[in-house]
Order: structure tokens, then sequence, then C-alpha cells
């Protein structure tokens, strides 16, 4: 296995163009693909790396459905249909504005060498399996799609000082709390800041109030719950007074009925800012992620393998950042 995934190291290293010092990647192909690294794309754009991921493995003999899920960005490729069915998850989306800070090209590279791996392995010892690689999940914008497997598997990069004191470099397995997402649009009239702007209600107003509300609220929630925010639209210029701003509030608790309640609290701090500047508020709630739980038996068999190879694991612990 461990040859077979080596004769394609200058291809996969391609495909990321982010292997460290003692990798067993090399560089002297890295010109044959455009990078997924040195192109990052959003959610549901990433038209690209799609199309560098579907080629690498059709080069190899796989067969590839772009597209697959109704989602046009992803990719699905599959091996046998007996048995239980093992699934790599590839995600590739960037952040806006910030590449793949949150280093999904590295969770594509992986999962990718890792169905490539088991599926050369079953092969070689005729074992009866069933695989496939996927792109699914979508980070920090909408849900993904669903599809059926016994075991779904992603390796996701972490903060090496995060391990360091542990003497490990990961953890076998993260749980992750329950999130939400609030959409606020916030809807008056537009009026010029030196004419009359007495006789209008100012949206910007209303986006202020609610996310003062919101800080304020955040010194009531409990240690393991969290509230981040972004503003998704105001006006660029001064002199204007905005007839429609737009902010996004993720809400994260560690179960879905403590997400309902914390969710329910933001609401109204949103609707307090629309109704103390008397501006129309619309708020938008997206489908939540509910909280994910560690399957310990197989955390645990997956650190006994990566110790045979002189890799210290931690294992399980929970995390508020990964989404």
């Amino acid at each position: 296995m461990d040859t077979y995934i080596r004769s394609l190291s200058d291809e996969l290293y391609a495909l990321n163009k982010q292997a460290r010092p003692y990798s067993a990647f090399t560089v002297q192909h890295a010109n044959t693909f455009t990078q997924i690294h040195d192109e990052p794309e959003i959610a549901f754009q990433e038209h690209k790396a799609q199309a560098h991921i579907s080629d690498f493995l059709e080069k190899q003999g796989h067969t590839v459905q772009r597209g697959a899920y109704n989602l046009p960005t992803s990719l699905e490729s599959i091996y046998g249909s007996k048995g239980r069915c093992v699934n790599f998850n590839a995600e590739y989306d960037a952040l806006p504005g910030l590449g793949h800070a949150c280093g999904h090209k590295l969770i594509a590279t992986a999962s990718i060498a890792a169905y490539l791996a088991l599926k050369h392995a079953l092969n070689k010892l005729a074992s009866i399996g069933h695989l496939t690689l996927s792109k699914t999940k979508i980070l920090g914008n909408s849900e993904g799609n669903e599809y059926f497997a016994h075991l779904s598997l992603m390796i996701h990069p972490f903060v090496e000082d995060q391990f360091r004191l542990s003497g490990t470099i990961g953890s076998a397995g993260q749980s992750s709390i329950a999130i939400i997402d609030l959409i606020a649009e916030f809807r008056d009239t537009s009026a010029h800041g030196s004419g009359n702007p007495w006789d209008r209600i100012i949206a910007l107003d209303a986006l202020v109030a609610s996310y003062n509300n919101i800080s304020m609220l955040r010194q009531r929630i409990k240690p393991d719950e969290r509230i981040h925010g972004c503003i998704l639209q105001v006006p660029k210029i001064t002199i204007a007074i905005p007839e429609y701003t737009k902010v996004k509030f993720s809400i994260r608790s560690p179960m879905m009925n403590s997400l309902k309640k914390l969710s329910q609290r933001v609401r109204k701090c949103l609707e307090a800012g629309g109704l103390a500047t008397g501006c129309e508020v619309e708020i938008t709630e997206d489908l939540a992620y509910a909280d994910l739980w560690v399957n310990d038996p197989l955390c645990s068999l997956f650190k006994g393998h990566m110790k045979s190879f002189g890799i210290s694991l931690s294992q399980g612990g929970q995390s508020e950042s990964i989404v």
C-alpha cells in the first residue's frame, strides 16, 4: 500500500502543494496540475478544484461522477458494492477572503490518498469492499448533502500548539458542538446624510443596536457556548443613510436543546434592534448542525494503528472551532 501511494506522490503533491520537508511527496512534477492551494474557491464555486481532482482520479482509472447529489461542484467515486460502506470525505472549499486558511486542500489530498490506498489493498487481497470518495460538506456556508455510509472518515488540520503539551501531534476523533446560523436583514428608506436624516429610520442603527445587544448577551451565556457574528452588508460611504443592512450570527451550544434556547435569545436581540429604531427586521434561520459524537472504538483503533508507526495521538476531546 505504501509503495503504491508513493508512486502517486508527485501528483498528490501537485494537487495539494502544501507538503512539509519530511513528507514523502516530491516536487519534480509539481507543475503537472494547477494546485488547489493556489486557486482557492469558496463553497459552491470550486469548479477548478473539482476538475483537477476528477481529472487526477480518472487518469488513475477511476470512475468519477461530477456534480454528485445535485451539487454542481461535488464529486463521487465508488468502488465495490458489497459489505459495509466506508466513505472518505474530501473537502476542498476555501474561506471567503482567507483562502485555504482551514487547510481543506489537505483534507482533500489525505482522503484521496486513503481512498486509493484502501482500494489498492482490497484489489491485492481480492477482498470484498465498498468504498466511496465524496466531496460533501461545505465550510461555514451551508449544510452538505446527505448520503448513506456506515462510516465516513476525514482528517482535519489543527494548530500544533494545541497538542504539544500532551506530547502528541493530533487527536484520534474530535467531537463538535451544535451550530445554527441566523441572518438578519434591516430595511427602511434611504436618505442623504446632510439633508433630512431626522425624517428617516436608519437601517445601520438597527444593525448596530442588535450587534450591541448580542455583545451584552455574551457575558450571560455558558462557558461552552459561542456566538460569532459578521456584518454582511453596510453602506460604503459616510454621507448615505442606508435603507438596507445585513448581519449574520453563528450560534453554538453543546446540544440541540440548549442550542434552540440560545438561538431564541439571539433572535430577540436582533428583533430588539429593529424595535428600538423602528426598522423592519427579517430573520432567516439556516438548518442546524447537531452536535457530533465521537465513535470511541474506531478512534481507539486508529490511535493504535498510528502508534504502530511511531505517531502519538490523543483521543476524544471537543472542538467548537471546526465546522
